[in-house]
C-alpha cells in the first residue's frame, strides 16, 4: 500500500516538473483577417493548421489566436462562406515564440457567368389588343390608334391619324385639338418626352411632321391625371414610335390617282390657259 503511494507521488512530482518544459516547447500562432475589397476587419473566418489539427474563429475585430502549437512548419488555411480560401504555407512555429501572421487578406468568392442575351418580339406591340389593354388599365380616359389600324386607314402622317380617334380634330391639317379646346391647352410627347414647336408663333406641335411609317401607337388622354405635364388641360397626345429594328430594311410605296370622269377623256371641259400642253392638239371643247 505504500509502494503505491509512492509510485503516485512520484508521477505527479514528474508531471509537475516536466509542465513548464512542454508549456516552454510549445508556440502560438496569431493574425488579422481584412476582406482584400473593402479593407476592413472579418469575423467569423475559421483559422485551421492542418498538420497540427488546430483551429480558431476570427473576432468582430478580425484578430485570432491559437495557443499550444507544437514546433514545427505548418500550413494554414482561412476559409469562411462568401470568401475564396486562403493558403498560407511554410508557417515556422518555434518553441516558446509566437508567429506573428499580420494582416492575412482574403477575397470576396466571385462567379463569372456567361452572357445571357433574352430575346424576342411582342406578338401583341403594335396590335389593337395592346391599345385595348392600354384603356382599360388607365386610370384615366384614354384612346388610341395602333400600327396595325394605322396601315388599314392608309395615312401617310400622325395628324391624319388623329382625325380617326375620336374626340380628336386637327387643324389646318397640323395642329391637334382634344374635346373641342384649343390647340393651345394640348401637349405633344415623343415616347414620353415633350416636344416644342416648330413654329414660334403657334405653342401647339405640328403633328403632320411625322410619318406614319415609323410610328408604333398613338395614345390620347382627354382627362388630367397627375402623370401628366401641368398644362395639359385639354388633352394630351404621346406618340410612340417604333424599336430600331434589328436587320436593315429598305421600302419604297407608290400611289396613283384618277377620276373617272376626267382621266383620259378628251372631250372633257378644259381651259385654254390652264397650262396643260396639248390641249389644242386634243380638240378639247373651249369655253
Amino acid at each position: 500500500m505504500i509502494k503505491r503511494h509512492v509510485g503516485w507521488l512520484v508521477m505527479a512530482f514528474v508531471a509537475v516538473t516536466m509542465l513548464p518544459v512542454y508549456a516552454q516547447q510549445a508556440g502560438a500562432v496569431r493574425g488579422t483577417v481584412f476582406d482584400e475589397d473593402f479593407d476592413v476587419p472579418v469575423a467569423e473566418v475559421r483559422v485551421q493548421i492542418v498538420e497540427a489539427q488546430l483551429s480558431a474563429t476570427s473576432d468582430p475585430d478580425g484578430t485570432f489566436v491559437i495557443e499550444n502549437v507544437p514546433p514545427g512548419e505548418y500550413t494554414i488555411i482561412f476559409a469562411k462562406s462568401g470568401y475564396e480560401r486562403r493558403i498560407i504555407t511554410n508557417t515556422i512555429v518555434t518553441p516558446g515564440r509566437l508567429a506573428d501572421l499580420g494582416i492575412v487578406q482574403i477575397a470576396t468568392e466571385t462567379y463569372e457567368l456567361p452572357p445571357m442575351i433574352v430575346t424576342g418580339d411582342d406578338p401583341l406591340a403594335d396590335s389593337e389588343i395592346a391599345v385595348l389593354t392600354l384603356r382599360q388599365e388607365a386610370t384615366g380616359v384614354i384612346d388610341g390608334i395602333s400600327s396595325e389600324a394605322i396601315k388599314k386607314a392608309g395615312e401617310s402622317d400622325v395628324a391624319g391619324v388623329l382625325t380617326k380617334v375620336t374626340g380628336t380634330s386637327v387643324r389646318d391639317g397640323k395642329f391637334a385639338t382634344v374635346r373641342g379646346l384649343s390647340d393651345r391647352y394640348t401637349g405633344t410627347t415623343l415616347n414620353g418626352v415633350r416636344l416644342p414647336s416648330a413654329d414660334p408663333r403657334v405653342r401647339a406641335v405640328q403633328v403632320d411632321l411625322f410619318p406614319t411609317g415609323t410610328i408604333d401607337s398613338v395614345n390620347v388622354s382627354k382627362t388630367f391625371t397627375p402623370d401628366l405635364q401641368g398644362d395639359y388641360t385639354g388633352g394630351g397626345i404621346d406618340i410612340q414610335t417604333k424599336g430600331i429594328p434589328d436587320e436593315p430594311f429598305f421600302s419604297i410605296s407608290l400611289s396613283r390617282e384618277h377620276d373617272s370622269i376626267s382621266t383620259g377623256n378628251r372631250n372633257f371641259l378644259r381651259y385654254r390657259n390652264g397650262g396643260v400642253p396639248g390641249d389644242a392638239q386634243a380638240g378639247s371643247k373651249r369655253f
